[in-house]
C-alpha cells in the first residue's frame, strides 16, 4: 500500500467531512475512506471520533490562544502610542507593563498588535536622544547652572571648527 505523503495542515472541507462520516456509515474502514479522500487514517479517526462524541463535525468556536490584552487595553495601548510618537517598540512594552493594568508581553506582541491597527509608521525605529526618565534628570542639571557658569560653556556639534586668523571661522 503506497503511504500517502506529508502535507502542509489543511482544514477538512464541510464537504469531504460529509463524505467521511458518509463512507464511515456505509461500513467503509477507516484506511479506506482515508485512501479515498487523501487524508491519514489518524485524521480519519479523529473526525469520526469527534463525530461520535458530539453529533457535530465542525470545529468549535472560541479555540485558539487567548489574547494577552482586552480590546479597552488594546485602544488604550494605541492612545499611548499616538501620545508619545518617539517612544520604541521596546519603550512601549515596558511602559504598559510598568502600569498595573496591563500584562507583561513582549516587543513582538505590541508589535503585532499595531500591526493589526495598522499604526507601525508611528513608533521610532531608534531610541531617541533622551528617555522620559532622562528628562527630569536633565532639567535638574540645567537648573544647577546660573548666568554667570552658562557664558563659560561651549556647545558644539562635535564639528571642527577653526578660529584662528588663518582660517577664517570656517568649518573643517
Amino acid at each position: 500500500m503506497p503511504r500517502i505523503a506529508k502535507t502542509a495542515r489543511r482544514e477538512i472541507s464541510s464537504i469531504d467531512r460529509e463524505r467521511i462520516i458518509g463512507r464511515h456509515l456505509g461500513g467503509q474502514s477507516n484506511k479506506a475512506i482515508a485512501k479515498d479522500v487523501g487524508r491519514s487514517v489518524s485524521t480519519i479517526g479523529r473526525l469520526i471520533k469527534k463525530w461520535q462524541e458530539t453529533g457535530k463535525t465542525d470545529n468549535q468556536k472560541g479555540r485558539g490562544r487567548k489574547a494577552k490584552y482586552s480590546q479597552e487595553q488594546q485602544e488604550n495601548l494605541l492612545e499611548v502610542c499616538f501620545n508619545n510618537p518617539r517612544y520604541t517598540y521596546y519603550q512601549l512594552s515596558y511602559f504598559m507593563h510598568n502600569t498595573s493594568q496591563y500584562p507583561k508581553v513582549c516587543n513582538s506582541t505590541i508589535k503585532r498588535y499595531l500591526r493589526v491597527f495598522r499604526v507601525q509608521r508611528f513608533i521610532a525605529l531608534t531610541t531617541p536622544v533622551l528617555l522620559p526618565r532622562h528628562l527630569p534628570l536633565r532639567l535638574e542639571w540645567a537648573n544647577g547652572f546660573n548666568i554667570a557658569q552658562l557664558g563659560l560653556l561651549v556647545f558644539s556639534d562635535e564639528a571642527g571648527f577653526m578660529i584662528d586668523d588663518c582660517g577664517g571661522g570656517r568649518r573643517k
